[in-house]
C-alpha cells in the first residue's frame, strides 16, 4: 500500500511540475493534474467548466493524456512500461 501511495504522489508531483513548465500557474496545474489523473470533475481557473484545455500546449496535453491512462489503467501497469528491467532479456 505504501508503494502505491508513493508512486501516486511521485506521479502527481512530476505531472504538476511538467504542466507548470507550460506557463500554467500552480493552482491550475494541480487541479488539472488531479482532474486528469483521478478521472474526476473539472479543473479550476482557465481550465474550469466555462473554459477548456485548448489553452495548453501539445506537450501538456501529452502529459495529461498519459495521466488519464495511468489513472484509468492503474499506476503499476503504466510504470512497468517505462521500467528498464521489465524489457531486459533474461537468459
Amino acid at each position: 500500500m505504501l508503494a502505491y501511495l508513493g508512486a501516486y504522489v511521485v506521479v502527481v508531483f512530476v505531472g504538476v511540475f511538467l504542466v507548470c513548465l507550460d506557463d500554467v500557474d500552480m493552482p491550475e496545474s494541480i487541479s488539472v493534474v488531479l482532474t486528469c489523473f483521478n478521472n474526476v470533475g473539472p479543473a479550476f481557473g482557465r481550465l474550469s467548466p466555462s473554459g477548456n484545455f485548448s489553452v495548453l500546449s501539445g506537450f501538456s496535453k501529452l502529459i495529461l493524456s498519459f495521466l488519464m491512462l495511468a489513472g484509468r489503467l492503474e499506476i503499476y501497469p503504466m510504470l512497468i512500461v517505462f521500467y528498464y528491467k521489465a524489457w531486459k532479456r533474461r537468459n
